[in-house]
Protein backbone atom coordinates (compact mmCIF):
# COMPACT_ATOMS: atom_id res chain seq x y z
CA UNK A 1 0.00 0.00 0.00
CA UNK A 2 1.40 3.56 -0.69
CA UNK A 3 0.42 6.87 -1.09
CA UNK A 4 1.51 9.87 -3.25
CA UNK A 5 0.68 13.19 -2.80
CA UNK A 6 0.35 15.19 -6.16
CA UNK A 7 -0.90 12.88 -8.18
CA UNK A 8 -3.37 15.30 -10.96
CA UNK A 9 -0.10 15.59 -13.11
CA UNK A 10 3.46 15.16 -13.73
CA UNK A 11 6.42 13.15 -11.32
CA UNK A 12 3.18 12.74 -8.74
CA UNK A 13 1.31 11.12 -11.57
CA UNK A 14 3.96 9.03 -12.91
CA UNK A 15 5.56 7.82 -9.97
CA UNK A 16 1.66 6.56 -8.64
CA UNK A 17 1.19 4.45 -11.81
CA UNK A 18 5.27 3.64 -11.76
CA UNK A 19 4.13 2.02 -8.18
CA UNK A 20 0.91 0.30 -9.42
CA UNK A 21 2.76 -1.31 -12.24
CA UNK A 22 5.30 -2.19 -9.61
CA UNK A 23 2.06 -4.24 -7.49
CA UNK A 24 1.62 -1.18 -5.23
CA UNK A 25 -2.14 -0.64 -4.42
CA UNK A 26 -1.97 3.25 -4.09
CA UNK A 27 -3.79 6.37 -2.33
CA UNK A 28 -3.63 9.16 -4.84
CA UNK A 29 -3.88 12.50 -3.34
CA UNK A 30 -4.61 16.18 -4.78
CA UNK A 31 -6.11 19.36 -4.99
CA UNK A 32 -7.57 18.64 -8.79
CA UNK A 33 -10.19 16.48 -8.54
CA UNK A 34 -11.85 16.41 -11.92
CA UNK A 35 -11.01 17.11 -15.08
CA UNK A 36 -10.87 20.44 -16.37
CA UNK A 37 -10.98 22.49 -13.38
CA UNK A 38 -6.95 22.82 -12.63
CA UNK A 39 -5.46 26.05 -12.47
CA UNK A 40 -5.35 27.93 -15.71
CA UNK A 41 -6.80 24.97 -17.41
CA UNK A 42 -4.10 22.38 -16.61
CA UNK A 43 -5.05 18.93 -18.03
CA UNK A 44 -5.10 16.51 -15.38
CA UNK A 45 -7.25 15.40 -12.04
CA UNK A 46 -7.48 12.85 -9.07
CA UNK A 47 -9.98 10.83 -10.72
CA UNK A 48 -8.04 10.45 -14.37
CA UNK A 49 -5.25 9.38 -12.20
CA UNK A 50 -7.29 6.92 -9.90
CA UNK A 51 -8.80 5.83 -13.24
CA UNK A 52 -5.51 5.30 -14.89
CA UNK A 53 -4.36 2.87 -11.80
CA UNK A 54 -7.44 0.83 -11.72
CA UNK A 55 -7.01 0.20 -15.60
CA UNK A 56 -3.76 -0.95 -14.63
CA UNK A 57 -5.29 -4.07 -12.10
CA UNK A 58 -4.17 -2.11 -9.44
CA UNK A 59 -6.64 -0.45 -6.54
CA UNK A 60 -6.70 3.28 -6.69
CA UNK A 61 -7.79 5.61 -3.43
CA UNK A 62 -8.62 8.80 -4.28
CA UNK A 63 -8.33 11.53 -1.78
CA UNK A 64 -8.87 15.11 -2.13
CA UNK A 65 -5.72 17.04 -0.39
CA UNK A 66 -4.88 20.53 0.04
CA UNK A 67 -1.66 20.74 1.47
CA UNK A 68 -2.37 24.36 3.21
CA UNK A 69 -5.37 22.16 4.86
CA UNK A 70 -3.86 21.21 8.16
CA UNK A 71 -6.80 18.75 9.40
CA UNK A 72 -6.99 17.22 5.82
CA UNK A 73 -3.61 16.60 6.61
CA UNK A 74 -4.72 14.01 9.10
CA UNK A 75 -7.46 12.81 7.39
CA UNK A 76 -5.66 11.65 4.60
CA UNK A 77 -3.59 9.44 6.55
CA UNK A 78 -6.53 8.30 8.69
CA UNK A 79 -8.61 7.43 5.14
CA UNK A 80 -6.12 5.14 4.12
CA UNK A 81 -5.12 3.36 6.91
CA UNK A 82 -9.12 3.23 7.60
CA UNK A 83 -8.95 1.75 4.28
CA UNK A 84 -6.21 -1.03 3.97
CA UNK A 85 -5.11 -1.29 7.45
CA UNK A 86 -1.62 0.11 6.54
CA UNK A 87 0.71 1.90 4.67
CA UNK A 88 3.93 0.74 3.29
CA UNK A 89 5.25 3.74 1.45
CA UNK A 90 5.00 7.32 1.49
CA UNK A 91 6.28 9.64 -1.52
CA UNK A 92 5.92 13.39 -0.50
CA UNK A 93 5.73 14.57 -3.90
CA UNK A 94 3.12 17.67 -3.90
CA UNK A 95 4.76 21.07 -3.29
CA UNK A 96 2.84 24.61 -3.13
CA UNK A 97 2.71 26.91 -6.27
CA UNK A 98 0.75 30.52 -5.49
CA UNK A 99 0.62 33.88 -6.88
CA UNK A 100 3.80 34.32 -6.35
CA UNK A 101 5.51 31.39 -7.45
CA UNK A 102 8.18 32.72 -10.28
CA UNK A 103 9.36 35.46 -7.95
CA UNK A 104 12.39 36.08 -6.22
CA UNK A 105 12.84 35.03 -2.88
CA UNK A 106 13.22 38.38 -1.60
CA UNK A 107 10.67 39.73 -3.42
CA UNK A 108 7.65 37.37 -2.15
CA UNK A 109 4.89 38.46 0.19
CA UNK A 110 5.56 36.94 4.62
CA UNK A 111 1.95 35.34 3.56
CA UNK A 112 3.16 33.29 0.44
CA UNK A 113 6.55 32.49 2.58
CA UNK A 114 4.45 31.31 5.60
CA UNK A 115 2.25 29.37 3.11
CA UNK A 116 5.51 27.30 1.06
CA UNK A 117 6.92 27.03 4.95
CA UNK A 118 3.48 25.45 5.79
CA UNK A 119 2.80 23.09 2.99
CA UNK A 120 6.41 22.20 1.71
CA UNK A 121 8.15 21.56 5.24
CA UNK A 122 5.10 21.06 8.09
CA UNK A 123 2.50 19.61 5.73
CA UNK A 124 5.37 16.94 4.21
CA UNK A 125 5.95 16.59 8.08
CA UNK A 126 2.69 15.81 9.53
CA UNK A 127 2.23 13.60 6.89
CA UNK A 128 5.33 11.32 7.27
CA UNK A 129 5.06 11.60 11.02
CA UNK A 130 1.20 9.49 11.44
CA UNK A 131 2.84 7.20 8.93
CA UNK A 132 6.14 6.23 10.85
CA UNK A 133 4.08 6.11 14.07
CA UNK A 134 1.19 4.25 12.48
CA UNK A 135 3.00 1.51 10.66
CA UNK A 136 1.55 -1.93 11.23
CA UNK A 137 -1.20 -2.78 13.47
CA UNK A 138 -3.86 0.03 13.54
CA UNK A 139 -4.84 0.92 17.38
CA UNK A 140 -1.98 -1.67 19.34
CA UNK A 141 -1.74 -1.28 22.32
CA UNK A 142 2.05 0.17 23.93
CA UNK A 143 4.68 -1.71 23.49
CA UNK A 144 6.76 -3.33 26.67
CA UNK A 145 10.12 -3.44 25.39
CA UNK A 146 12.22 -1.53 22.84
CA UNK A 147 12.58 -4.31 20.25
CA UNK A 148 8.64 -4.89 19.86
CA UNK A 149 9.22 -0.54 19.88
CA UNK A 150 11.36 -1.19 17.00
CA UNK A 151 9.79 -4.18 15.03
CA UNK A 152 6.21 -2.36 15.47
CA UNK A 153 7.21 1.07 14.06
CA UNK A 154 9.88 -0.22 11.25
CA UNK A 155 9.07 1.73 8.34
CA UNK A 156 9.34 1.09 4.76
CA UNK A 157 10.45 2.67 2.44
CA UNK A 158 10.96 2.00 -1.54
CA UNK A 159 14.28 3.25 -3.88
CA UNK A 160 13.13 3.30 -7.82
CA UNK A 161 15.76 1.70 -9.48
CA UNK A 162 15.57 1.58 -13.58
CA UNK A 163 14.44 -1.84 -13.19
CA UNK A 164 11.28 -0.73 -10.82
CA UNK A 165 10.89 0.15 -7.34
CA UNK A 166 12.36 -2.64 -4.52
CA UNK A 167 12.48 -1.85 -0.83
CA UNK A 168 15.14 -0.28 0.94
CA UNK A 169 16.42 -2.03 3.98
CA UNK A 170 14.37 -0.61 7.03
CA UNK A 171 15.16 1.60 9.29
CA UNK A 172 13.67 2.39 12.82
CA UNK A 173 11.57 5.30 13.80
CA UNK A 174 10.37 6.30 17.30
CA UNK A 175 8.05 4.09 19.01
CA UNK A 176 4.69 4.90 18.88
CA UNK A 177 3.36 4.79 22.54
CA UNK A 178 0.36 3.63 21.55
CA UNK A 179 -1.06 6.79 19.68
CA UNK A 180 -1.55 7.07 16.00
CA UNK A 181 -0.70 10.74 16.05
CA UNK A 182 2.76 11.91 17.74
CA UNK A 183 1.41 15.31 18.18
Amino acid sequence: MAMVTGTSRGIGRGTAFALAGSGYDVAVTARTVIEGTGPDGLPGSLETTAAGIEASGADALPIPLDLLDRDALTRAIDTVLDQWGRLDALVNNAVYVGPENDKAFVDIAAIELERRLHADLTAQLLLAAPRGACTGRRGSSPTSSAAEASAATTSSPVWWRPNGFEPHPPWPTWPSRGRCRPW
